[in-house]
């Protein structure tokens, strides 16, 4: 009886490392992916602002994308923003 419970409670401790382990993993992909975003939107601000306009974004718009959370992808914030746009532009007509 005593193994059975020790190995329950060595497979529950096994368990919850795991779920931790993951729990870390993820955050560290989503800050490496943050921080590989952000070095672009980095470089798309040495564009001049004609060609910021071809690909539809303006310097401000890449601004406040850099100012996105730490967490969060900031070449998301900067789709999300060109969208939004966008779409004003065509209900606009």
């Amino acid at each position: 009886m005593s193994v059975l419970i020790e190995r329950q409670t060595q497979s529950g401790l096994l368990s919850v490392a795991r779920a931790v382990g993951a729990g870390f993993a993820s955050r560290f992909k989503a800050l490496a992916v943050s921080m590989t975003r952000r070095k672009q939107i980095e470089a798309l601000g040495g564009l001049d602002d004609r060609m910021l306009a071809d690909i539809g974004v303006t310097r401000a718009d890449l601004e406040e994308a850099a100012r996105w959370s730490l967490w969060g992808d900031p070449g998301e914030r900067l789709t999300a923003i060109s969208e939004e746009r966008r779409a004003a532009r065509s209900r606009l007509g």
